[in-house]
């Protein structure tokens, strides 16, 4: 192997190691809400539909400290993404989701980071079913968001570190006006 993939390799290694801190333009300073977990971690399922202008939740209730595996079905006619986080960055996601689609960007292309692997098991609490978008700091969603085209059901595995204003949404142009969101509220 060349010096230059070893470096390449070394240096994403490391990226997907690194937890989802993003800047809140809001208030102008670093903000962890969460990070990408791993399936080891996962201590339940939730399965989200992303249908035509909605995800059949209007809330989710999880805990602090909880990782939760989100199986994300389209069966909508359009493409949807699911992003976890606070309105600064749901609302950036949104920016960059619009520049992206302006220049022609916005598809299944890997802007969301990841490979994807396939997962078994049907029950909705302990296991699940489709792929997994596998959480890495190289998208530009940080392992916070999946993009999933009609038919398909994509994974992301998410560790909260707290659920206080913590929305999903997609962040398609338009969807998220449109009602496609919803907050996080904390379990009892």
């Amino acid at each position: 192997m060349n010096v230059k993939r070893m470096r390449r390799i070394t240096t994403l290694a490391g990226m997907a190691m690194l937890p989802a801190i993003v800047v809140n333009a809001g208030e102008g300073h670093d903000k962890e809400f969460g990070h990408p977990g791993q399936t080891a971690e996962v201590d339940r399922t939730i399965r989200v539909e992303a249908r035509d202008i909605d995800f059949g939740h209007d809330e989710i209730k999880v805990r602090a400290g909880e990782t939760v595996r989100f199986v994300v079905r389209n069966t909508g006619q359009m493409q949807h993404e699911f992003t976890i986080g606070p309105p600064a960055v749901q609302k950036a996601h949104r920016a960059q989701m619009t520049e992206m689609m302006q220049s022609g960007h916005g598809g299944g292309d890997g802007h969301h980071g990841g490979d994807d692997a396939h997962h078994g098991g049907d029950d909705d609490h302990h296991g699940g079913q489709g792929h997994h978008q596998a959480a890495n700091a190289s998208g530009h969603g940080h392992g916070n968001a999946v993009m999933v085209q009609p038919g398909e059901t994509k994974e992301l595995i998410w560790h909260f570190e707290r659920v206080k204003d913590v929305k999903f949404g997609c962040n398609v142009p338009g969807h998220y006006e449109a009602g496609m969101r919803g907050d996080f509220v904390p379990k009892g």
